[in-house]
């Protein structure tokens, strides 16, 4: 019918396909292409996610981005606008990436279950807010910098130091993500 419903359930499995116990019966979700949609309200602490693989892979895409986006700027193959709207993008980007490591994610489960690397996930929580000022601070000026080569070239050089301190970051981040592992966040077991 096309009907959402709603109805609480417990995960048992979620390693190859979803298995559910609701109420007295057990359930596996349908496999048939059609479109099944299952929302969580938190994730069972039993089923382990694989936190390293994902904020790896986003750490690479946004490296990736800011590299393209230095060489745009460099080359000035960029528009006016298109740097703007490329600029917009890439923030909204980053603060989605730090949002997630900041509420939640990652860092919520280092500060729960690791107390002794707790400062270290704090300071690179500060350090997120520092990275958001300096990158608003990017995109504010870009429209000035961009048309002026005498500006430009300072503000180059300020995009290239974001882009040191954020590669810096994001491999501390990494490091900090190896250590917690290597003493077994979320392990359930």
């Amino acid at each position: 019918t096309g009907a959402e419903t709603r109805v609480r359930a417990k995960v048992l499995a979620a390693n190859g396909g979803v298995v559910l116990q609701i109420g007295d019966t057990i359930e596996v979700l349908r496999d048939d292409g059609l479109p099944v949609r299952v929302i969580f309200d938190k994730v069972p602490p039993n089923l382990r996610v694989d936190p390293e693989s994902s904020i790896q892979a986003d750490h690479q895409r946004l490296h990736a981005r800011l590299v393209r986006l230095h060489e745009s700027f460099v080359s000035a193959s960029l528009t006016e606008e298109e740097a703007t709207r490329e600029l917009a993008a890439a923030e909204a980007e980053l603060e989605e990436h730090f949002s997630l490591e900041e509420s939640g994610g990652f860092f919520i489960q280092v500060r729960d279950l690791l107390p002794q690397l707790e400062e270290r996930a704090r300071h690179l929580m500060r350090e997120h807010q520092e990275m958001r000022a300096l990158f608003r601070s990017l995109r504010a000026t870009c429209r000035w910098a961009c048309g002026e080569s005498g500006a430009r070239s300072g503000w180059l050089v300020e995009f290239a130091d974001f882009h040191r301190r954020f590669d810096e970051h994001e491999h501390a981040e990494n490091d900090l993500l190896y250590e917690a592992l290597q003493r077994d966040v979320g392990a359930g077991d």
